[in-house]
């Protein structure tokens, strides 16, 4: 086929209609540019809903200029499924000049070969499922999946899937897994199996914390450590004075962890659960009992000073009668400091209305020492 460009009229050649849908058609064919330059046309492939309107070509692919023969291979796979009748067809559009040719050869049209997917991929693993995805690679409308245990030598097979994802149910937990697809182009035939991914479906269970221990202790404060088996995401830190019946709780990230908020000279008892990522909780962890020291509180009694209302809906005032308080700090249950105030008075205002209902603890510091109190947000 020899196009002669016209710098005015853009130039068609389209193609019989075939039994097969053009979606599931590739055209081959090699093209040559008489030159390289403005003179010259652009060669553009595509298709057309009506060969007599040239309004209605859409361009596929365009063809680089070049003066070497070459080869191109496009598919008609993005054809929209909406439109049912297309012809294939080239379009030569003209440069700058007339009667500057490009040539057309070794044109054959063919079934898109049965593609391999691609982008297989597995996500949302549970105990029992996992979902897997993939990208179709061609004009394929159903797939074959299988799957094994890792250390199986046999598959099995889940055929004639119609949409590329597929959620595996009744899986062990605890246990790796492989996964491949395959498209199923019909009449038989079927692609090559993707290569294998690999993924492990979550534990059933979540191991507690163990050796819950003690490693130091402040007038306020009290570091503990412990063991961890197992994937976890967070741990919660119960504590309670030893004759108090209800516990406190604190969460971290991380241990050792530094207890924050206690009281000086007091006995308090501690255990731990773990949050696995599993979304499960584990049991408690051995429970530890222990005394926070007096150093630096100078016999100083921490009920001299008063919070109240306690608890409040927002504001609330902090007194000591007797001693000056020179600043105040304020404190959420993960240990963040979320209020300075500096006093140098023996009462003040705080306000907590901006911040989320739940429990805070105040540390106040006087000429005598600190102490901390814990108060409530309604």
């Amino acid at each position: 086929l020899f196009f002669k460009s016209s710098s005015s009229t853009p130039l068609y050649a389209v193609l019989p209609s075939f039994a097969e849908s053009t979606r599931n058609l590739q055209i081959t064919f090699t093209y040559r540019n008489e030159g390289t330059s403005s003179s010259n046309g652009i060669l553009s492939v595509g298709y057309m809903t009506v060969p007599s309107d040239a309004s209605t070509y859409v361009e596929l692919y365009s063809c680089p200029q070049t003066t070497t023969k070459t080869q191109v291979v496009q598919t008609f796979n993005s054809i929209p499924p909406t439109i049912t009748d297309a012809n294939i067809a080239f379009r030569y559009s003209g440069g700058s000049s007339n009667n500057y040719y490009v040539s057309i050869d070794n044109v054959i049209v063919d079934l898109i070969p049965c593609t391999v997917p691609e982008s297989l991929e597995v996500s949302n693993v549970t105990t029992s499922s996992a979902n897997v995805t993939w990208t179709p690679a061609g004009a394929e409308s159903s797939w074959n999946l299988q799957y094994k245990t890792a250390s199986d030598s046999s598959w099995s097979l889940v055929p004639n899937l119609t949409s590329p994802s597929y959620t595996l149910t009744n899986l062990q937990a605890n246990m790796a897994y492989q996964v491949q697809v395959q498209a199923n182009c019909g009449g038989g035939e079927v692609s090559n199996w993707t290569a294998s991914v690999s993924f492990t479906t979550m534990d059933d269970q979540c191991d507690a914390p163990t050796d819950l221990h003690l490693v130091d202790t402040t007038n306020v404060t009290a570091i503990l450590d412990w063991s961890q088996t197992g994937t976890v995401d967070e741990w919660t830190v119960y504590y309670k004075k030893s004759n108090e019946d209800v516990w406190s709780t604190q969460i971290t990230t991380t241990h050792p962890y530094d207890v924050y908020g206690l009281e000086p000279g007091t006995t308090y008892m501690a255990k731990v659960t773990a949050h696995c990522t599993n979304d499960m909780f584990s049991e408690p962890s051995n429970q530890i009992t222990f005394t926070t020291s007096t150093v630096g509180v100078e016999n100083y009694e921490p009920d001299m000073t008063e919070i109240y209302p306690n608890p409040t809906t927002g504001k609330f005032r902090i007194e000591n009668s007797e001693l000056r308080i020179e600043n105040v700090e304020v404190y959420d249950v993960y240990g963040k400091r979320i209020m300075t105030v500096k006093v140098e008075d023996n009462n003040v205002e705080l306000d907590l209305s901006g911040n989320a209902s739940g429990v805070y603890f105040t540390r106040i510091f006087t000429d005598k020492g600190m102490v901390t109190k814990r108060i409530v947000k309604q």
